[in-house]
């Protein structure tokens, strides 16, 4: 996941809960759960034991890490795409959100209000 999450941030949601189903079975035979090990359980045991974040938490942890570097680097593309951002987001109705829409509070922290 961490190396295609560019590509699974464009996933609808429906996807997203189909891998976070296969994460589920994983950790449940992993730490041999029981099938019927209700999901919230999962997810508490996943980071407990494995240090596994949700497939969305993770989505956004990756996000987030992938601007910030960005903006911190000083690369062009990073910065054009946030600043772009910046400039269209209140002026926007945004249907489709982007990754860039998870990683507000990182953006505004490289661009403090003035």
């Amino acid at each position: 996941m961490d190396y295609s999450f560019p590509c699974l941030n464009s996933f609808s949601e429906n996807n997203i809960k189909k891998l976070q189903s296969i994460q589920n079975t994983a950790v449940r035979s992993i730490l041999k759960l029981k099938y019927d090990t209700p999901s919230n359980i999962v997810h508490h045991e996943a980071f407990n034991k494995l240090k596994i974040l949700t497939v969305s938490n993770r989505l956004f942890e990756l996000s987030e890490k992938y601007v910030g570097t960005g903006l911190s680097h000083s690369i062009p593309l990073a910065e054009r795409l946030v600043k772009e951002y910046k400039e269209g987001f209140e002026s926007r109705y945004i249907e489709y959100p982007t990754p860039l829409c998870n990683c507000y509070l990182t953006i505004s922290s490289f661009f403090p209000e003035t």
